[in-house]
């Protein structure tokens, strides 16, 4: 028997309270009865529930979410240059235990576009194309970040 298909949905929930710790807690302990209770539709189980973050909202302000993979999805070669910040590939910031990535303007034509960077930006337009994620555009590539499936792993 296969598995099912796994998908992560976001929500995005403003409450009107100034207690985040309060909301927080609120939320948690609603989620945990929605796994516990085994809430489910016709053909999906919740199977785990959980708040990643609780922030105050400012008006006005647009937010957006970007997946987050392991910097084993890049050659050493490709990390020391994006560190140097010596490359014409992609806006590319970094930071100590990674990079965030802006890969939408890569050209495939462009023999200098290394490809594992080719590789992370079709990874994450057919995650896009999906639904899987949003159109964020962007890409944090940390230490500690998970493997994606179907990246391949470079060993440094």
């Amino acid at each position: 028997m296969s598995q099912p298909e796994t998908y992560v949905a976001t929500l995005h929930l403003t409450v009107n309270d100034s207690r985040a710790d309060l909301v927080e807690h609120m939320v948690t302990e609603s989620l945990a009865h929605l796994v516990e209770t085994k809430n489910s539709c016709d053909e999906c189980v919740i199977a785990e529930a959980r708040v990643v973050a609780v922030a105050p909202a400012v008006p006005g302000l647009e937010t957006s979410v970007m997946p987050v993979i392991s910097t084993a999805h890049l050659t050493a070669e490709v990390a020391e240059r994006l560190a140097q910040g010596g490359t014409h590939w992609c806006p590319c910031a970094s930071w100590p235990n990674g990079f965030f990535l802006f890969l939408d303007l890569l050209e495939d034509g462009d023999e200098t576009v290394p490809q594992c960077l080719l590789d992370i930006r079709n990874w994450l337009r057919a995650h896009e194309n999906s639904k899987v994620i949003d159109e964020s555009r962007w890409v944090r590539l940390d230490a500690d970040g998970a493997y994606a499936d179907g990246l391949p792993i470079y060993d440094w």
